[in-house]
């Protein structure tokens, strides 16, 4: 090993091996794909070392419409309302992410809805082409990939691609899209357009750019439109998110980690559209029928 890979030699003092031969790139690259090591969670001193950040967006979003309207279930009214503040938040997401595209890096952008990961996609890959930034993405070999309505293998080659990719790369894809096993190992950050009414379905997606689920100097950046349903989801499914990081870093405490595992997602959906509603005076209710 020492003498193909490192230059190793008989030097002055002893042993020396701290070169770098040609087979290192080529032959070694292709030998190691074949190994892997890894630890048991329960053997490793585990920290959760990703750092958390809120970008607050001060854009109005008028959600008594969707609120007041009737004929539509609770559960079609949450999705309108995510896809109206998600709408308002992508050239806030597109411009970070161009951002750090243009420093060599990878990242990942997730959506509620498949529509949003769509149009967030070709919204990256346009700013990728136009005229300002054309030249810095060929020099970082920028490239955009787009993990929804695809099939399983294909979502694994995906995965495969991006990781293997010698430059920049960004995925946008569903967060319900993710919650297998797929290794996204590479990624510095992720950008959420939307939150999602279930922390463990957040946790699982969180954990993908390191499929052991120890992730080291990751980035996580969540968009909340203030005054909007994103602030009530924010109060409500961030701080169980939080435990169950802490949980998930713990052997013992299996109790609180089977809790968590078993919420019902249509109680929080109607708990959040409750807490909106209730917001709404009676006057609103009135103004809205007249018209």
């Amino acid at each position: 090993y020492h003498a193909r890979y490192c230059q190793g030699q008989k030097g002055k003092y002893g042993w020396e091996a701290d070169g770098r031969s040609i087979f290192a790139e080529t032959e070694l690259v292709e030998r190691l794909k074949l190994i892997k090591l890894q630890r048991q969670r329960a053997d490793c001193e585990i920290t959760d070392l990703k750092t958390r950040q809120v970008v607050r967006i001060d854009e109005p979003v008028d959600q008594r419409r969707i609120l007041l309207s009737k004929g539509k279930s609770k559960t079609t009214k949450f999705d309108l309302l995510r896809r109206r503040t998600a709408l308002v938040k992508m050239p806030y997401v597109v411009e970070n992410v161009i951002a750090e595209l243009a420093g060599g890096a990878k990242t990942i952008v997730f959506s509620f809805n498949i529509d949003t990961a769509l149009e967030m996609s070709k919204a990256i890959q346009k700013a990728i082409e136009s005229k300002e930034h054309r030249t810095r993405m060929r020099e970082v070999r920028a490239q955009v990939w787009c993990g929804t309505q695809i099939s399983d293998k294909a979502r694994f080659d995906m995965a495969r691609a991006f990781r293997e990719h010698q430059g920049a790369g960004v995925i946008c894809t569903t967060i319900d899209a993710t919650q297998i096993s797929l290794d996204f190992r590479g990624a510095s950050s992720e950008h959420w357009i939307d939150l999602h009414h279930s922390p463990g379905a957040m946790f699982q997606s969180e954990e993908r750019p390191n499929a052991v689920g120890i992730t080291y100097g990751l980035v996580i950046i969540y968009y909340v439109v203030r005054n909007s349903i994103d602030e009530e989801l924010e109060r409500d499914v961030i701080p169980k998110l939080l435990t169950r990081t802490r949980v998930s870093n713990e052997t013992v405490d299996e109790s609180l980690r089977l809790a968590l595992q078993g919420e019902k997602v249509d109680e929080t959906i109607e708990q959040v559209l409750d807490r909106l509603s209730a917001n709404i005076s009676a006057d609103d209710v009135d103004k809205f029928e007249d018209d």
